[in-house]
C-alpha cells in the first residue's frame, strides 16, 4: 500500500501545482485587461481633450474672423461717409480696438440730415452708426401770384388738411408769408383762422405747425390719413363743407375720396412734387455688397426711388438687407413688394422711429459670450 499512497500524494501535489499556475495566469490576464482598459481610457481622454482644444481654437478663429469683417466694414462705411473712394484690397485691420459702433450695423435713412435730426441723434447716442442720404428731392409748384390768390381766399375753406411736415413747410409757411406781404395778417388774423380750421396728421406735423405759431384744431390719435378721416366724420355732418387738401402731387386719395363720400367738397392742391435723387456711388455699392444692411424708409415713394436707383428687383436684394417703416402705410408698401418690414414705428415721429430702430438693433446684437465646452 505504500507505493499507492505515494502516488496519490504526488498526484495531489501535481493538481495543486496546475491550479496554482492557472490561478497565476488568470491573475496576469485580468491585470493585462485592466492595464489595457486604463490605456484605452487614457487614449480616449486625450482624444476628448484634443477635440475640445480644436473646438476652442476654431471658436477663437471664428470670433477673430467676425471681428475682422466688422472692422473692415466699419472702415468702408466711414470712408464712404467721408467721401474717400474704396479700392479693392485697401482695407487693413485696425491695430487698436475699434469704436463700440463697429459692433452694430450701419443704418441708412433715406432723408436729408436736417429733416431727421432727432432720428440720427437717438441712434448716435446709442453708438449706432447712421448715414442720412436723400433719395427724393422736393420741388415747389406754385408761383408767388398763386400764393397771393390763396392768401386772399383764406376764409373760403372750412378746413385745411395737412398730412405731413413737408406740407407745412411747402404750403402753410409760404401762405403765411403771402398773407403778411398782402397785409392780411394784421393782429395775426390769418394765424387764428388757420389754427381754427387746421387738421393735421402726426406729432411731427403738429410741431412744424407750432414752429409757425399755429395750433391745429384737430390731431387724430390714429396718426394717418384714415385716422384723420374718422376724426372729421365724428365731428358731425359734412354736407356743404369745403376742404383744402394741400400736399404732394403724388399724395394718396384717402382723404379726398372719404370726405367726398360724406358729402363734403375737397379741393386738392399740389404744392410740391417729388423728384428722385441718385445715391452716391459708394453708398450704392455698400448697399448692394451687403456692407449696409439696415435702411429706414419714411414713405412708399422713397422705397420706389431707392429700388429704381439700385436698379434691382426686391427679390434680388441682399438677404441681409432689412427695411424699417415709419408707419403702416410704408409697411404695407414693403409687404406689397414681398419685403417683410424689419421695424414698424408705433408713431410717425422721428424720435419714436429712432427709438424703435435702436431697441431692435440692441436686441439683435447682444454681447456674445463664449460658453464653456463640455
Amino acid at each position: 500500500f505504500g507505493n499507492d499512497a505515494d502516488r496519490s500524494i504526488q498526484a495531489i501535489r501535481t493538481i495543486r501545482a496546475i491550479w496554482t499556475i492557472r490561478t497565476i495566469q488568470t491573475i496576469r490576464t485580468l491585470r493585462g485587461i485592466r492595464i489595457n482598459r486604463a490605456i484605452r481610457h487614457i487614449r480616449i481622454n486625450r482624444a476628448i481633450r484634443h477635440v475640445r482644444i480644436n473646438r476652442a481654437i476654431r471658436h477663437i478663429r471664428t470670433n477673430r474672423a467676425i471681428r475682422y469683417i466688422r472692422i473692415n466694414r466699419y472702415i468702408r462705411i466711414n470712408r464712404a461717409i467721408r467721401g474717400i473712394p474704396i479700392q479693392q484690397g485697401s482695407e487693413r485691420p485696425m491695430q487698436h480696438n475699434p469704436p463700440s459702433s463697429a459692433r452694430y450695423p450701419t443704418v441708412l435713412i433715406t432723408r436729408e440730415r436736417k429733416r431727421c435730426e432727432e432720428f440720427c441723434a437717438v441712434l448716435e447716442q446709442a453708438d449706432i452708426p447712421v448715414i442720412a442720404a436723400p433719395v427724393l428731392d422736393i420741388h415747389p409748384l406754385l408761383s408767388s401770384s398763386e400764393w397771393r390768390t390763396y392768401a386772399q381766399d383764406i376764409e373760403q375753406y372750412d378746413g385745411y388738411l395737412i398730412t405731413s411736415a413737408e406740407s407745412v413747410r411747402s404750403f402753410l409757411k409760404p401762405l403765411l408769408q403771402s398773407c403778411e406781404a398782402a397785409r392780411i395778417d394784421e393782429d395775426s388774423i390769418a394765424k387764428r383762422l388757420l389754427s381754427e380750421r387746421l387738421y393735421c396728421v402726426g406729432q411731427e406735423t403738429a410741431r412744424a405747425c407750432a414752429a409757425l405759431g399755429l395750433s391745429p384744431a384737430l390731431i387724430p390719435s390714429t396718426q394717418d390719413a384714415s385716422g384723420l378721416l374718422s376724426a372729421i366724420a365724428q365731428q358731425g355732418p359734412q354736407h356743404n363743407k369745403r376742404y383744402l387738401f394741400a400736399g404732394s402731387s403724388e399724395a394718396r386719395d384717402t382723404l379726398p375720396i372719404g370726405l367726398s363720400a360724406l358729402g363734403a367738397t375737397v379741393v386738392r392742391l399740389a404744392v410740391y412734387t417729388i423728384v428722385p435723387v441718385a445715391l452716391p456711388p459708394t453708398l450704392r455699392s455698400l448697399l448692394l455688397c451687403g456692407d449696409i444692411v439696415r435702411v429706414a424708409l419714411n414713405s412708399p415713394s422713397q422705397l420706389d426711388a431707392l429700388l429704381a436707383d439700385l436698379g434691382v428687383e426686391p427679390h434680388t436684394l441682399p438677404k441681409e438687407l432689412r427695411f424699417a417703416a415709419i408707419g403702416p402705410t410704408t409697411a404695407a408698401a414693403l409687404e406689397q413688394r414681398g419685403i417683410s418690414p424689419w421695424v414698424v414705428s408705433p408713431q410717425p415721429s422721428m424720435r419714436v422711429y429712432g427709438e424703435a430702430v435702436c431697441d431692435t438693433i440692441h436686441k439683435e446684437h447682444k454681447p456674445n459670450r463664449i460658453s464653456p465646452i463640455d
